[in-house]
């Protein structure tokens, strides 16, 4: 199979289906105990070796004010809670501060490279929207780009993560 178009994307309280890049992609609301109402989403893709789960929550302004990739024209509706990413079904350690200033996330997705995976997450709309990138090397975090939707080559950041032993 070979896809390349992301469908069905935005969901409320419903499963959503997207295929993109022959990753299979699902939006699973959680719901509490004791309230059929959805307090979360879960976005869910995996390509090759690799799986990613990100869960967002509803923004709450006593914890989450200040500035977001995808809510700094207003304030987010969500923002990422956890993201979770497994090489050969192994958990992969991520800092959280390579997530925890994402918000309004519409879809991701995995593409796999000659020497790992990249997990793509798109997120925001219009001025607010963003592309962040997360790089890994097998079992290993090495790189992470968050750039703006409308003019990715003027307003980005990167954070490179070193992950190698010391010599001796």
């Amino acid at each position: 199979m070979n896809c390349s178009h992301v469908i069905g994307v935005m969901c409320s309280s419903f499963i959503c289906l997207a295929l993109t890049g022959c990753g299979l992609e699902r939006q699973v609301p959680e719901a509490t105990e004791g309230t059929a109402a959805p307090t979360a989403r879960r976005i869910e893709t995996a390509q090759g070796k690799y799986r990613a789960v990100i869960t967002l929550r509803s923004y709450q302004p006593e914890v989450d004010a200040g500035l977001w990739f995808g809510g700094s024209e207003s304030t987010p509706a969500e923002v990422v809670q956890r993201i979770e990413i497994w090489y050969e079904g192994e958990p992969v350690v991520i800092l959280r501060g390579a997530y925890s200033d994402l918000a309004a996330v519409n879809d991701a997705s995995i593409r796999l490279l000659a020497d790992g995976a990249e997990l793509t997450i798109r997120g925001g709309d219009a001025a607010d929207g963003y592309r962040a990138y997360l790089r890994f090397r097998n079992d290993q975090l090495v790189f992470r780009r968050v750039e703006n939707g409308e003019f990715p080559e003027y307003f980005y950041n990167e954070t490179h993560y070193v992950n190698e032993e010391p010599p001796g």
